[in-house]
Formats: C-alpha cells, structure tokens, sequence
C-alpha cells in the first residue's frame, strides 16, 4: 500500500512507500529509479504508528515523527521478514539474516548505516531483501551466481574435456572405473573454486551465508541448473550420465567438507574406523570421547593435537554402514533445518560449524557443547553439587534463572527470527556450552513455520513434554488403530479361507486409512513444552512423568488439563516443593509456569512473553560470574 502514487515519485521526492506483503516489484522499482535519477545510492527506512516506510528523501523522515531506537529496528525487521516475496532459502533468507544483524544496535555493516529514527540502505541491498522472482533485481542476483558457477568451473573446462573424449572412445565393455575417479577429483576442484568465488564475492558474507551457500549444492535439482547445462553446452562430447553423477558425487563431497570459517573439513584416513581422526584444514583433529547417543544420531568430541587448543562436536548417523538415501536425505534435512533456527547466530542456539559428507552420509560439525545436555547437568552435576554444599544459595538461584533465561532466549531465536518450530524441547535437547550457555539443539523433529501442518508420526514419545491437546489427539488417534487391529485380529482368527482372510486384511487396511493422523501444530506447543523444561531446571522434577507404563503420564496430562486453575495449581506446585534458594521468587516462578502450562493454547504466554516477565530482569542473570558457575558445576564429578 503506497502513501502516494508510485507515478509522483517522479515529480516529487517527497513520497513514502509502506513496506507490506501487498507490496509490488514495480512500485520499489520506480522508487529505486528515483534514487538513481538523484544520483543516490541510498533510500531510507523508518516506523510510524507500527508500520514501516521507505523514502528516497530524507526530509519525508523529518515531517512525519517516526519511531525511534531498538522499536524501530524490531518493526523494520519484522516489516522485511513478511514483506520478502521469495521462500527460496538459498535466495533472500540470507540477505534478509545478514540485514538483520546489522540492524543490530551499534553494529554498522557494508551498505547499512542506523540512526537514531531511520536506517539507511544500499538502494541495491534492499532491492535484494525485497527480490520477487520476476523482478530484473533478482534476476541480476541469479545472474551473479551464475557468473560464480562459471568462472569456478573455467579452470576445469580442459580436464573434463579431455575426460569426456577420452570417454567417446573407449568401448562398451571398457573399465571407466579410473575415468569417473578423474571426474569425482574435477568435482572436489570445482568445489573448492566456488567456495573461494563466493568469498571473494562477497567479502562480508558471514559463517551462515556461507553455509547456506553450500548447502544449495547438496540439492541435485539446483544442480541441473545452471551445472549441467552448463557443462554440456562447454563440452563438445556426448556428457553421459555416470560422467555427470561422478562429478557431482565429487563436488557434494567436498563442498560439504568446508566449514563455516571457509576451512576444509576431511576425514584423515578413510580407511579408518569412522571418524576417528580429522583435519581442519592443517590441523589435527582426533577422536576423544562420546558425548551421547540418540534416536537417530551420536555425538563425538573431538579435539585438535596441537595448539592452540580446540574442539568441536560431530554428529554421526547411528548406523555408520547405513548408506542409504533415506540416511541422506533424513541428515539433509535435519541440516538445512538447524542452518534455519541458527539464522544469523544466537548464543543461545547450537552452531553448525561445517558437515561432512561421506558417502550417503553427513557429518555435521557443530561446536563444543561437551558440558552435556542440561538433563543431566539438572540430575547429576547439579544435584550432585547441592548434596555436597559446594553451592551458596544465591549461586544456586544464579544458575537456574540464567539456565532458565537461556532456554527461552534460544527458543525466543527460533520463534521470532528464524520462523521455526522446535517441536521436540525437553532438556535432553538443550546442551551446555563450554561457555557455559545452553543451548537450544536436536532439529530432528523440527518444522519451518510458525503454525504448521503435520501428523501423529511427528509428535514425541514423551508425552509428559507434550501440550495437552496434542496428547490427546495422539490418544484418539491410537485408540482408533488399536480397535481396528483388535476387529482385524478377531475376524482372521475365525476363518482359514485365504480369499476371506486377504478381504479382511484389506478392509482393515482401509479402515486404518480413514483415521486422520493430521494435526496442527504451532508456537504454543514449544512454549507448553519449554514451561515443563523450566519446570524441571527450577523444581528439579517432571511434574508430569509417572514412572511405568506411558499410559500413566498420558493419564496425568489429560486430568491436569481438564482440572480447574486452582487444582491445577495444587497438581503443580503442593507435591513439588521448590529449592530454599528460591523461596523469594516463589510467586513470579508460579506465575510464570502457570502461563505456560495453561491446558488452552489461546491462554497460553507467548515464549516472548515469558522472556518479558521481571523474573528474569537481573542483571546478574548471565553475568560472567554466572557462566563461571555452570562451567564449575559442569565439570563436577
């Protein structure tokens, strides 16, 4: 929605266009052909009464009081983020995390200057963040891709040359086996040539774009085009299709194998048991203990042999001989979904580092978290440290609050910059830097969105972390399946007649297929499940978990969310005494879990809204002396 008409520009500067999803690539394109006509490169972003606007003159900013400071910054964040035509994650989700972090207070970046009332921008860069497919902006933005692509592959032209002439004359039953290792070593040089083109690029470019970057190559659809085409129209011979494949086999195994720092990652010796021993570029990374295993994936630590000292965390597939796509694409997608929740970094979110690729394989490379997960910080350092007094009072209430502020920052992160659903959030999933900072991690489960569609498959075995809601759709759900197994069995058990037996097998087939596993699910679910989270760094127990059959916690979760406010309060809070050192925050601690654990998602706090509440206001919470604590307490015995 424009303040003026987009044809006045040209007559006048004095015009705003208001930054919305009904914003049109025309209307910014004649605003940007004024801010040419002037010889500028810059227009101008500010907020009024909520809403976001973009000049080409600065005197429009001055007539209308605008917004001021951090208020400004979050509308103008939030006013790019909805208005972004494009949801390619390789496109503007880049421009737009970068953008934003310059947006940061006091941070100036290339093409960015902030001011008290307004941001200025690079006419271009906003261009960029606003690109809509059919908009010749964007399609400059392709175009220098494409130009990377090119020029990375120039240097290998003549050697794929040579290997496809080489190819046009050998015969049918000739061993190619040699040939397709010379393709795969062309791929890993093409790969290391577009890594350096890309820096080169953009020299400012951060350890997330340059992920993202990399990751667009793990795609074989984006590598049809502009890769292939290209190499076909270079070659001047046939490009066969196991030619193909062994270049991009090596090119997806080395640009995988390339941190986030730009340096190279790689398995030192293949022939070794897995990941035993890696390099960092030149320096020796080896092999020094397992930090855990889950459902899907271990965790290594590894750790340089030289100084100076360094270490990372490598998550692994479970089954290191599994070489299947699905182990590809399932890494693949955990990858690209923890690359969205990191967005432009947060201190409070584990780092991907780098990934690995090996076969069908992904190694993915993230930083130390080797204090553990907080489950066990809570159940054994923690509380290993109370029974031996080696806390004070206010130490203990100083590493729960921070501990506590740190979970819902990370989830804050996830909700409002990266736009994503953790769906899995328990303290087994948040781990403890050896900065001593949790860490919201494990995006198996994860879905991009802030209310999404989904099913019962999608939705934990750990219903004592799960909203009420959706413990009880997955009951009915279950039950449902459970009768009509029960008929299936009943009525095969009554014939022997093969022809009967396959119509009562299909009919029960049918009939598991008319119930509905779809459910919706959103933010209110993850602040359901960090307010359990929460409840166990401050009370020291699930409130929910009943020890047996799962049918019990289930049970419990049903009664609480159909009981009253005040027997609610009771089931919380009358069997679960708090710690002595928290005794003075008592009130705001019961204040804030009863708005998270509310049973309706509509009366639910917001993860944001906890963030908000005055519990956690003090200054000492994070603090230097904080962090000091938790890694005191972390290595304990």
């Amino acid at each position: 929605m424009s303040l003026a008409s987009p044809g006045s520009l040209h007559a006048s500067s004095r015009s705003s266009i208001e930054i919305s999803p009904e914003l049109k690539p025309r209307d910014l394109n004649v605003l940007l052909k004024d801010v040419e006509r002037k010889g500028s490169k810059e227009v101008f972003l500010y907020a009024k009464e909520g809403r976001v606007f973009v000049t080409s003159s600065h005197d429009d900013i001055v007539n209308s009081r605008p917004e001021r400071s951090d208020k400004m910054l979050s509308l103008i964040k939030k006013a790019l983020e909805k208005t972004s035509h494009s949801t390619n994650i390789n496109d503007v989700f880049l421009d737009i995390r970068k953008f934003a972090k310059a947006l940061k207070p006091g941070k100036h970046d290339a093409g960015v200057r902030k001011e008290n009332d307004y941001v200025a921008v690079g006419a271009r860069q906003l261009s960029g963040l606003l690109a809509h497919k059919h908009d010749p902006l964007a399609q400059e933005q392709r175009a220098e891709r494409q130009q990377i692509i090119e020029h990375a592959l120039q240097g290998s032209l003549k050697g794929f040359h040579a290997i496809c002439s080489i190819d046009a004359k050998l015969d049918e039953g000739d061993d190619r086996g040699p040939l397709l290792d010379k393709t795969r070593a062309i791929g890993n040089e093409v790969a290391m040539a577009l890594v350096e083109g890309f820096l080169s690029h953009d020299p400012n470019c951060g350890k997330h774009e340059l992920a993202m970057f990399r990751m667009s190559f793990f795609d074989d659809k984006a590598l049809q085009s502009p890769l292939r085409d290209l190499l076909r129209d270079k070659c001047s011979h046939r490009l066969r299709d196991d030619i193909y494949e062994a270049f991009n086999q090596g090119l997806q195994e080395m640009i995988g194998n390339v941190s986030t720092d730009g340096k190279r990652i790689a398995s030192e010796n293949p022939s070794d048991a897995p990941l035993r021993t890696l390099r960092l570029d030149d320096r020796k990374m080896r092999f020094a203990d397992l930090a855990g295993t889950g459902a899907h994936g271990s965790v290594c630590i590894y750790r340089s042999t030289s100084e100076p000292a360094f270490s990372m965390a490598v998550k692994s597939p479970i089954n290191p001989e599994d070489d299947s796509i699905e182990v590809l694409n399932r890494c693949r997608s955990e990858l690209q979904l923890h690359l969205q929740a990191q967005g432009i970094g947060h201190e409070n979110v584990v780092e991907v580092m780098g990934v690995l690729r090996r076969g069908m394989q992904l190694h993915i490379a993230m930083e130390d978290c080797s204090l553990g997960t907080l489950d066990g910080f809570l159940t054994k350092r923690l509380s290993g440290a109370v029974k031996r007094e080696d806390l004070e009072a206010e130490d203990y209430r100083l590493v729960v609050l921070t501990l506590a502020r740190d979970v819902l920052a990370g989830m804050h992160h996830l909700h409002e910059s990266s736009v994503v659903l953790h769906l899995d959030m328990k303290p087994q999933n948040v781990f403890i830097g050896i900065d001593g900072k949790a860490k919201v991690g494990d995006y198996d489960r994860s879905m991009k969105g802030g209310d999404v569609s989904s099913t019962i498959r999608n939705v934990p075995d750990t219903p004592q972390y799960v909203s009420p809601a959706l413990v009880a759709k997955v009951s009915v759900y279950r039950e449902a399946i459970n009768q009509i197994n029960k008929q299936e069995a009943a009525a095969l058990r009554k014939t022997t007649d093969k022809v009967e037996r396959k119509k009562i097998i299909k009919q029960a087939h049918e009939d598991r297929d008319q119930v509905s596993d779809k459910l919706e699910m959103s933010q209110a679910d993850d602040a359901y499940a960090v307010g359990v989270t929460l409840f166990e760094i401050l009370y020291g127990v699930n409130p929910f978990l009943v020890e047996g059959l799962g049918t019990e916690t289930v049970d419990k979760v049903a009664k609480f969310a159909n009981a009253s406010e005040s027997k609610r309060r009771r089931m919380l809070f009358e069997d679960h005494p708090l710690p002595d050192a928290l005794r003075e925050d008592e009130a705001a601690i019961q204040d804030l879990l009863m708005k998270l654990l509310a049973p309706d998602a509509n009366e639910r706090a917001s993860v944001a809204e906890a963030l908000a509440l005055p519990l956690f206001a003090d200054e000492e919470l994070g603090s230097d002396e904080a962090r000091a604590l938790i890694r005191r307490v972390g290595r304990s015995k």
